[in-house]
């Protein structure tokens, strides 16, 4: 006999729970290495409005982390367009892109 597993909708909570669950993964990293990353709710917003897919679930959400934050913020720290010291990378959402910006906490 053949099983079928249902599976509910996610819905916008669950997804805020799985951007910050990713972008904290992040922050740890980046703690890692003395550095602090600060993001707010815009930015969760940002990455959901642009990474779900109702028809693939959340697995979309981890291409937009890296797509949206890590690769910019990669670049951004190579350039030394921002310092990463202590006080915090803070992410900010700038029309349709994510900026980074040194400085202290929110």
């Amino acid at each position: 006999m053949n099983e079928v597993i249902v599976f509910r909708k996610l819905e916008r909570p669950d997804l805020e729970r799985i951007v910050r669950l990713e972008l904290n993964k992040l922050a740890s990293r980046m703690a890692e290495q003395g550095r602090k990353l600060l993001f707010g709710d815009d930015v969760v917003a940002f990455i959901i409005d642009r990474g779900f897919q109702p028809e693939y679930g959340a697995r979309p959400l981890r291409r937009s982390v890296e797509r949206w934050i890590e690769d910019p913020l990669a670049e951004e720290l190579l350039s030394g367009a921002v310092s990463g010291d202590t006080s915090g990378i803070r992410a900010v959402v700038s029309g349709d892109r994510i900026v980074f910006d040194s400085g202290r906490e929110p």
